[in-house]
């Protein structure tokens, strides 16, 4: 059902008006059930001044399987009444590509007369628990490497860009929100922020790799200065397993969180957390009193505190250096290889 395949057939239930709606598309996790749940948000509902007042909406959804073992097509039509400013969506699998359309709506006996409409928009579904957990087992499955000591946590970008700039004049490192890059499905896409680290080591050399992929200024930092705070181990989750092309390498995305922060509450209920000292991608060997990695894709670290550049240079260790560039990053972020069988999941998840 759409709303304009009501035109030309006779009297329409649904008068349609043009003033525009805004949504924001928020996608919750319920932390004592793991539940899933999206929830649309309008930037400008005024709430109402009598209990007894109601808002109705009319929902439209077309959902588009994100996967590449099956292809399918749904569309819902529901009405649906709240008294605040939020809109519960139908319940949607994970995964799913979304395109969205809502109306307000005034009833008058039988009749609906729509007073405002949202522009067609998009969204992708997120990841459950289950789907972290399975792409954690893939991720298991591609390692074939031995242990290997992770002497620095490093991170690369141009001399000139913004951030770098604004680091040199402050002597702060500020985090911004994660990019799209990776998973098209992943709950961290442009929802929380941080800084990216590699923790990937060249194995001929056992030092970070020479060559840079994102740009000409290095910053080294020894893992044990981001893995606490004040003593405090950090928490350490695993996110995402991804390649960006056929036949290129695999990447593991891991974020670290201080404990209690607002990016630590939001990846609790969705991402899969890591014993820091019993891991396969960044670990903690506490006979050699090292950090390691037993991770033959590279490991990305998502460090989700600003860094003091000033602190960090009074510790022993702590690098800046210039390295010879092969690119940059792009801004958005490069997305999931979709056509991947080793890093993409199916559809029916029993079928890893």
């Amino acid at each position: 059902m759409r709303l304009e395949s009501h035109s030309g057939h006779g009297q329409s239930p649904i008068s349609v008006a043009s003033d525009e709606l805004k949504f924001n598309v928020d996608q919750r996790v319920d932390e004592m059930t793991n539940e899933s749940s999206i929830i649309f948000t309008c930037e400008d509902v005024p709430l109402p001044t009598s209990i007894e007042f109601k808002y109705h909406y009319i929902q439209i959804i077309q959902t588009t399987s994100t996967t590449n073992h099956v292809s399918s097509y749904n569309e819902y039509v529901e009405l649906t009444t709240t008294d605040n400013n939020e809109i519960p969506c139908v319940n949607l699998p994970s995964r799913e590509a979304v395109k969205y359309k809502i109306y307000r709506v005034s009833q008058s006996g039988n009749r609906y007369h729509v007073t405002k409409t949202s522009d067609e928009s998009e969204f992708i579904t997120h990841n459950t628990m289950v789907d972290v957990n399975n792409l954690h087992r893939l991720a298991l499955l591609a390692n074939e490497v031995t242990s290997m000591p992770v002497p620095y946590l490093f991170r690369n970008k141009p001399s000139t860009h913004p951030t770098i700039e604004e680091a040199k004049e402050t002597g702060i490192m500020t985090k911004y929100i994660k990019d799209n890059n990776g998973d098209q499905a992943s709950c961290i896409n442009k929802k929380i922020n941080g800084l990216f680290f590699s923790a990937t080591v060249d194995r001929r050399i056992h030092e970070p790799p020479v060559r840079s992929p994102f740009g000409d200024y290095r910053i080294l930092v020894p893992p044990q200065y981001l893995l606490k705070f004040n003593s405090i181990p950090a928490n350490i989750y695993f996110a995402d397993f991804y390649c960006k092309k056929q036949g290129g390498r695999h990447h593991i995305t891991l974020v670290l969180t201080k404990p209690g922060s607002a990016e630590d509450v939001y990846c609790k209920p969705r991402l899969l957390k890591l014993d820091i000292n019993n891991n396969k991608f960044l670990y903690y060997d506490r006979i050699c009193d090292q950090y390691c990695t037993d991770s033959s894709p590279n490991v990305e670290v998502l460090y989700t505190e600003n860094i003091d550049l000033n602190e960090m240079r009074s510790k022993l260790g702590f690098l800046e250096k210039t390295v010879k560039s092969t690119g940059q990053s792009k801004p958005e972020g490069i997305p999931k290889n979709t056509s991947c069988t080793i890093c993409n999941l199916p559809k029916n998840p029993s079928r890893i």
